[in-house]
């Protein structure tokens, strides 16, 4: 069995356990439900922008939907995606990332022409797009439910 049918056995799996029809993913998705068919068929795949955002709505990961690694669900998601927005998180990832780059800018091998761009500034655009990494919309500041999905 090739890859796109194993792919679409494990979407199909995955939205069967949440009890949800084709039609309401592909609303939950913003597609057709014929795109979540094709994907189910093995005929296409989620393209890969869409894959974390798949894997959030089915609560599993985008490694268990390609590859059948790891868990087929997530009870635990919202409280991991609570953590995930939470301010704790937030300033220990962007503490890091501050700290990664004073290292590359005091070995010179990255450099800032404008002195406008703040640290503060960096880190705010990276962690904006570690959420956009996890499925989640970096404007949004509550934590993601079936409800924001289908915004």
């Amino acid at each position: 069995m090739d890859d796109k049918n194993l792919i679409g056995q494990r979407i199909k799996a995955a939205r069967e356990k949440l009890k949800l029809s084709q039609e309401e993913l592909g609303d939950l998705m913003g597609v057709s439900f014929q795109s979540v068919q094709q994907w189910e068929s093995g005929k296409t795949t989620p393209r890969t922008t869409r894959m974390r955002k798949l894997a959030t709505v089915l609560k599993t990961s985008p490694n268990w939907i390609q590859f059948g690694m790891g868990q087929s669900t997530s009870e635990n998601l919202d409280d991991i995606l609570k953590f995930i927005r939470s301010d704790e998180f937030k300033n220990q990832v962007c503490s890091a990332h501050a700290k990664s780059l004073q290292v590359l800018l005091s070995m010179g091998w990255i450099g800032l022409k404008r002195n406008d761009v703040t640290m503060s500034i960096m880190n705010d655009i990276f962690f904006a797009k570690l959420l956009e990494e996890y499925g989640l919309d970096p404007e949004e500041p509550s934590v993601l439910t079936q409800e924001t999905l289908q915004k």
